[in-house]
């Protein structure tokens, strides 16, 4: 990922490992895999504002207004971000996942997996009054999926997806999604995927938001 020159950690590199051990030919393995990396995260934009408030002059906000119950359920503003060293700050991060899969029989195919996180903020906070006092916060997320392959034209699924960004009992912000799909293979080059999803965000203690969605797309692999 490219990083401006005169960003915090701009040449600070990241660091990914991961190994896989194969427990079936036909789709079965278990990875672990493990990122450590670091972004330039933002409190205002080139504009001089501090993200969330309004520029005098334009009116208009920097970032992203908070999640609402009502209409229009936030307002994305300026996102013309100042990067550099003298309003942004590195957040260093870390990553863990394991995934799994394994076929039952001809047919059925499970997977399943875990990711944990962690952001650290190695930087006094004081030094930029913008910034809330943060040691680090944890993440948290997990998916299940199973697909049935009715035959070599056929194969259909339904996936579950549950994400928490900031792990705390007392923090209001998890997702799910649960997507049912089709995967029609033509056996000539062609294949045609179709999806529903239905995810939920949550907003706070009594309110969530929910997105619903389809897709269609066509694939040509010669």
């Amino acid at each position: 990922m490219a990083k401006p020159f005169d960003s915090p950690g701009h040449s600070t590199p990241d660091f990914s490992a991961n190994a896989t051990y194969i427990l079936h030919p036909d789709g079965g393995g278990i990875s672990l895999i493990y990122y450590h990396g670091n972004v330039a995260t933002p409190t205002h934009c080139t504009d001089g504002t501090a993200i969330g408030k309004t520029n005098a002059t334009t009116g208009e906000v920097c970032g992203v207004t908070g999640a609402s119950t009502a209409s229009p359920f936030g307002t994305v503003g300026n996102t013309d971000f100042d990067l550099s060293s003298a309003t942004a700050f590195r957040n260093n991060f870390d990553r863990v996942g394991v995934y799994a899969s394994y076929p039952i029989g001809k047919h059925f195919l499970p997977q399943g997996g875990l990711q944990y996180g962690r952001d650290t903020t190695p930087v006094d906070a004081g030094a930029f009054p913008t910034i809330p006092t943060l040691k680090h916060f944890d993440s948290k997320g997990a998916f299940a999926e199973g697909s049935w392959a009715f035959n070599d034209y056929v194969t259909a699924g339904v996936r579950y997806d549950w994400y928490k960004p900031k792990y705390a009992v007392s923090t209001f912000n998890t997702q799910w999604a649960i997507t049912p799909y089709v995967s029609i293979p033509l056996q000539n080059g062609f294949q045609i995927i179709a999806e529903y999803q239905h995810r939920d965000f949550q907003l706070n203690a009594a309110n969530h938001r929910q997105n619903d969605t389809f897709q269609a797309r066509i694939i040509f692999i010669k």
